[in-house]
């Protein structure tokens, strides 16, 4: 992941996941988890989409897909991430406005 990001950083990109285990086989996931190699869920998002959203403060936000890759929803500790928490709890409180910090749209 570290080089993947730094190959990013020097083509001037977002560090995006690149999938690699999202066409594995089950032979090379089952290889890896009988080394007993740790791993993380990710939330696959879709490619070449356009996703539009109003938001109460910046109006109509659009963004590709694209810019976005997989992310992670629990790291590979078997802990959640910060963002699936919250919006897990916003919903299950019926929380219908929310003010975040602007990477967090």
């Amino acid at each position: 992941i570290t080089a993947m990001k730094e190959k990013a950083a020097e083509e001037g990109k977002p560090p995006i996941y690149s999938g690699k285990w999202a066409s594995a086989s089950r032979e090379e996931v089952d290889e890896m988890l009988a080394k007993g190699e740790t791993y993380a869920v990710r939330f696959r998002v879709p490619q070449d989409e356009l996703v539009t959203i109003q938001d109460a403060i910046r109006g109509e936000v659009t963004w590709n897909t694209n810019t976005l890759g997989d992310f992670i929803i629990m790291r590979s500790d078997g802990s959640p991430v910060y963002n699936f928490c919250v919006a897990v709890d916003d919903a299950d409180m019926d929380i219908t406005e929310v003010v975040r910090a602007e990477e967090h749209l």
